[in-house]
């Protein structure tokens, strides 16, 4: 089971960014062909659709594969689960430019997308102001780029200011708990 960081240096010492791409579409294939457990197989697939990233370019090519494993792990799982792990996601993190996202410039794609696709929905009963408080309580939410490529809260640019999401207060001071309790309220949200 080869982390981020080892496939990104595979793909680099081999020169062939690909390899991991098709290796996990290879794979895919072949446990949907030949599995005994169709079931499963199933829900992978209608998890990966539903928290869905583009495989083709960057270093997704590379994160998507461990991706594939965390939602493997918890296809047949809780929701609320499965929406947690998705959140710490390298390739979601990067697919959605989260990994970016500061204080001083929140970035509302991942918020936007938690909210109307794989949370609420387009009528799901949430505002722009909404979008906008969930992209501040994902601020620091990123990728250690400097060592395993795998998931970090990074304090330094989170917005620690008070955040008011769905009717809910989140108090000032928080760091990775806002995250956490946004996602929290949208796996029980009726609307979800």
């Amino acid at each position: 089971t080869w982390s981020n960081a080892q496939l990104i240096q595979q793909a680099q010492a081999n020169q062939n960014v690909f390899q991991s791409l098709i290796e996990l579409r290879t794979a895919t294939l072949a446990r949907q062909i030949f599995s005994g457990r169709q079931l499963f197989e199933t829900m992978v697939e209608f998890w990966s659709n539903h928290f869905s990233v583009e495989h083709i370019s960057g270093p997704i090519r590379q994160f998507k594969t461990p991706d594939d494993r965390l939602i493997r792990e918890n296809a047949l799982g809780r929701f609320g689960d499965l929406l947690h792990v998705n959140a710490r996601s390298p390739a979601m993190l990067f697919y959605l430019d989260n990994f970016a996202s500061v204080a001083s410039g929140p970035n509302e794609n991942y918020a936007r997308e938690l909210l109307e696709l794989h949370t609420l929905g387009v009528n799901g009963g949430y505002t722009e102001a909404d979008v906008r408080e969930v992209a501040r309580a994902f601020t620091g939410w990123t990728i250690n780029v400097r060592g395993n490529y795998d998931f970090v809260f990074a304090g330094v640019n989170h917005d620690f200011a008070a955040k008011h999401v769905l009717g809910v207060d989140l108090p000032a001071g928080q760091g990775i708990e806002d995250g956490q309790q946004v996602l929290d309220i949208l796996a029980m949200h009726p609307s979800t």
